[in-house]
């Protein structure tokens, strides 16, 4: 490959990465069987009551959306927080579809570019990209499945002092809806799963790789 080549390459990498990383989040970030499962396994149900905690989740999943701006249950700076959430998530949302159409766009492009070549010609540099991504994602996870399994309330707070500077996240679980809803457990949890589907995405565009390598191997010794 070329320079330019091997920047397209570098950069169709990186997002097909960052998909990756981001797919299991828009998975379960609204599924609401999801949310009620870990209320049962953290017995949220208990110290909240069920009716209490499922109505407040349908309130947050409308704030989510924009659909209300208001929850009625959480006070003011439970409120504040969630508005920070929101702004975030819309972010990370504008994020999502961005790398979506830069992904088709470079299918496209790649496509129109390699229209000449062999078929394992065309073939050879998605799924080599398909290993590289893979390769990225798995290293980013376990670098942060460490950190998270070592000391999750430090990657805890990291997190919110990255995303969340001005430093309303801190809430007394005593007093606060949010937080009864909401412990550090639920991140955690939350967290290895999205960690799990991440890697196992990963380890499969990685066989994909690999078969396509021996499946080449094998056809050019039939040849």
């Amino acid at each position: 490959m070329n320079k330019e080549e091997k920047t397209g390459f570098m950069i169709f990498c990186i997002i097909l990465a960052l998909l990756i990383i981001m797919l299991p989040y828009k998975m379960f970030l609204f599924n609401e069987s999801y949310y009620h499962s870990q209320f049962r396994k953290l017995d949220v149900y208990s110290s909240v009551g069920e009716g209490k905690a499922k109505e407040t989740l349908n309130e947050i999943f409308s704030f989510l959306k924009e659909k209300q701006d208001k929850i009625e249950n959480f006070n003011k700076n439970e409120l504040s927080h969630m508005r920070d959430v929101r702004n975030l998530l819309y972010k990370l949302d504008i994020l999502f579809y961005v790398l979506i159409f830069l992904f088709a766009l470079f299918l496209l492009l790649w496509s129109f570019y390699y229209r000449t070549e062999e078929t394992k010609e065309k073939y050879k540099c998605l799924f080599l990209s398909f290993f590289y991504s893979g390769t990225i994602c798995i290293i980013i996870f376990t670098t942060a499945g460490l950190l998270i399994v070592i000391d999750f309330n430090l990657a805890f707070t990291l997190f919110h002092k990255i995303f969340f500077p001005m430093g309303n996240y801190t809430f007394d679980p005593s007093v606060s809806l949010l937080k009864q809803l909401f412990p550090n457990k639920f991140f955690y949890n939350f967290s290895i799963l999205c960690a799990i589907i991440s890697i196992l995405f990963s380890v499969i565009l990685i066989a994909l790789s690999f078969v396509y390598n021996r499946w080449s191997i094998f056809a050019k010794t039939k040849e």
